[in-house]
């Protein structure tokens, strides 16, 4: 009898320490819109550029909802999950979390918080440390951007009204960036820790990224000097791009793919003694969206005085962008290679950030840049006649 208690309570510790190992996330949709679609769980390895990122796991959304699972680590580390093509939805298409032991579950909403996180302590330690501020921070500068858009479109921004919306957007700015400083801090002798200074190290100001670089390990420490390397690359080519693109200097050919499939030149419609905008934009994009009615009306404004459009997509699915110029009624041409962010034509005119437009003249130089609602109006009625 002794014996079989004994055995009893070997199997009782074995199937416990498995249990132990297990972690799984539940994520709850507002609806079915998003059934059928996948959804993964990875882990991004900041040092090696060969396999950048790990699948723990990946399934299929059913009945709006998904459970993703996988063995938990001795130490906890950081991944996402993503809803592939979940771009907008509505929802984060992509949540950090935190691998752990433990049921996480992911409530995602069309309103309020756009995905609550509870369940495992990293991981409701990380949400009210980090993704909480995030969405506080991401729903106040929406407001403030729609806010200043408005009185530019409304010819109010004066001077002093935009100095005083960038100081708040700085503000802003600067408090969420000290909630993940200090949850950086905390963890910093802990690979979540590491992870997030390295991930976050271009967001801290140079007192920050020395205070935590006192703490990490040999391997971290290598690990941010080759992504500082990489970033002052970027931000070169940036500066260069930004450059070749200002104000006066000529416009850059390409050739992209049409949405015909037909390749498209942008000297095809440029120095055809027309003003053309070059509008970059994209599906999934939702101020892009929100700007595309007055695009539509500038364009039946003045197409039959020496206007024209060519729309470069930042899609990466042909499907999305088809459907998008139908719903929006673009008629102008399109093109785009796509390759979502990884666009030619992004990095060719430094468009990190959309929607972006570029209004060259008859001479296929730049006139103005990034003009929406009545700006756009206004420039077009100086340079065409009303």
């Amino acid at each position: 009898m002794k014996k079989i208690i004994l055995l009893f309570s070997s199997v009782l510790m074995v199937v416990s320490f498995c249990s132990a190992q297990k972690f799984s996330f539940k994520g709850i949709l507002p609806n079915n819109d998003l059934d059928g679609l996948s959804v993964v769980v990875f882990r991004e390895n900041l040092n090696d550029e060969a396999n950048p990122t790990t699948l723990l796991d990946s399934v299929v959304i059913k009945n709006g909802t998904y459970t993703l699972k996988g063995k938990s680590p001795k130490e906890p580390y950081a991944a996402n999950i993503s809803i592939l093509q979940g771009q907008g939805k509505g929802i984060p298409n992509s949540v950090p979390v935190i691998i752990e032991e433990g049921s996480i579950t992911l409530t995602y909403s069309l309103t309020g918080t756009p995905v609550t996180v509870s369940g495992a302590p990293q991981n409701e330690l990380f949400f009210k440390s980090v993704l909480e501020p995030t969405f506080n921070y991401q729903s106040k500068a929406k407001a403030l951007i729609a806010k200043a858009s408005q009185a530019e479109q409304d010819g109010e921004m004066t001077p002093e009204r935009e100095e005083q919306m960038q100081k708040t957007f700085n503000s802003m700015q600067e408090e969420v960036v000290a909630s993940y400083f200090n949850y950086t801090k905390t963890n910093i002798k802990k690979p979540i820790g590491e992870y997030f200074f390295i991930a976050w190290s271009n967001m801290f100001s140079k007192a920050q990224n020395e205070q935590l670089l006192a703490e990490v390990s040999p391997k971290a420490k290598d690990i941010f000097a080759a992504g500082q390397k990489r970033q002052k690359e970027f931000e070169d080519k940036k500066q260069q791009a930004e450059q070749a693109t200002a104000i006066g200097q000529s416009y850059k050919d390409m050739t992209l793919p049409g949405i015909d499939g037909k390749s498209v030149s942008l000297s095809d419609y440029i120095g055809k003694n027309k003003v053309v905008l070059i509008d970059f934009w994209a599906s999934w994009c939702g101020p892009c969206i929100k700007e595309m009615p007055n695009v539509v009306e500038a364009y039946a404004k003045y197409k039959g005085k020496g206007f024209e459009i060519v729309g470069i997509s930042f899609d990466s699915e042909k499907n999305a962008w088809l459907a998008a110029t139908k719903k929006l009624k673009i008629t102008w041409p399109q093109m785009s290679d796509l390759k979502g962010w990884k666009s030619s034509a992004g990095q060719l005119y430094g468009i990190y950030s959309i929607p972006a437009t570029l209004l060259i003249d008859q001479n296929g130089k730049i006139i103005a840049k990034n003009l929406r609602g009545k700006e756009l109006d206004r420039k077009l009625a100086e340079v065409l006649g009303e």
